[in-house]
């Protein structure tokens, strides 16, 4: 487990045409979070459907907590609603789900 008291820098990389994530970079320099984070945005700057994501964080279990669709596929996010019995209600939360990836605003860049 990290020190709580020290920052530590997750740069997220997800694709929301696919819904998920395909790199996960961890600094403990603020700078060269900064600078990776950068780097990504240019690469992917036509890439509207790219998010990339810079959060700080005692720890990565925080992170995924708080931002846990950056870490589970479509497919581990609808198994994780098995609490849900009705087929009607979880085919609603499936279609806006989809919905809401495809109308995410693009970042200015």
């Amino acid at each position: 487990m990290s020190d709580p008291g020290k920052i530590v820098y997750f740069l997220i990389l997800f694709d929301r045409d696919v819904g998920e994530q395909v790199g996960l970079w961890e600094f403990t320099d603020s700078t060269a979070a900064v600078a990776a984070y950068t780097a990504e945005e240019e690469k992917y700057v036509s890439q509207p459907h790219m998010d990339i994501v810079l959060l700080g964080s005692s720890n990565i279990e925080t992170v995924q907590k708080t931002h846990g669709n950056y870490f589970e596929s479509d497919t581990d996010w609808i198994a994780s609603l098995d609490t849900i019995t009705d087929l009607d209600a979880l085919s609603q939360l499936s279609q806006r789900s989809k919905r809401n990836r495809k109308a995410a605003p693009a970042r200015a860049s």
